[in-house]
């Protein structure tokens, strides 16, 4: 038995030593779910928002899904780290697009908090700016798993740029409203320095 576990421990060992698993191998899907999870709580935001839905159950669990894998983004930055210099391939661009992204989970957190059962809102600013930082997180999660900046980065960036500035008079409608001025310029410039991180 004692031959046994000794030759399986040696076993592990070699393995680690002669064929590793590096941590820049693990962190692109981990960090491009992480995108994903703001995708999903930023849309759910945004049908609530549109449906007059307040901040109930599922936002809540789709926050916390987010901050999850925020979490093990960093986790996975913090592993990379770890490894040697050489097997530390876009530790800069991976921990700036960590970063960037809980910024946005915080930007999206600000606006669910203020969903109101009694406050349906039509702000097409809103709804359109939503639907294009949405799919700039799809595109920017895509281009990390790909291990290559999408083409349609630089548009989206600008299309952002476009709909950073809402409206005036928006923010006399209500709370939610007043969050939505604040929050989506906030949105816009985070994801425009992710998609520079990504290029």
């Amino acid at each position: 038995l004692f031959r046994s576990f000794a030759g399986g421990a040696m076993a592990l060992l070699a393995a680690h030593f002669f064929w590793p698993v590096w941590e820049r191998d693990r962190l692109p899907p981990i960090l491009a779910a992480a995108l994903e999870a703001n995708r999903d709580f930023l849309q759910l935001v945004a049908a609530r928002a549109t449906d007059g839905a307040g901040y109930d159950a599922t936002a809540i669990a789709m926050k916390r899904r987010a901050e999850a894998a925020n979490s093990a983004a960093f986790s996975s930055l913090q592993r990379l780290m770890g490894d040697p210099r050489n097997q530390q391939d876009r530790l800069g661009e991976s921990a700036a697009l960590a970063n960037g992204n809980q910024r946005v989970t915080r930007a999206i957190t600000v606006l669910a908090l203020q969903l109101t059962p009694r406050t349906p809102l039509q702000p097409p600013a809103f709804t359109r700016f939503a639907a294009v930082a949405a799919a700039t997180l799809e595109t920017l999660a895509r281009s990390i798993r790909a291990g290559s900046p999408e083409p349609n980065l630089a548009s989206q960036a600008q299309a952002l740029r476009n709909l950073a500035n809402v409206p005036a008079g928006l923010a006399e409608a209500d709370h939610f409203a007043q969050s939505v001025v604040t929050q989506i310029p906030r949105l816009a410039t985070e994801l425009i320095a992710m998609t520079f991180a990504a290029g």
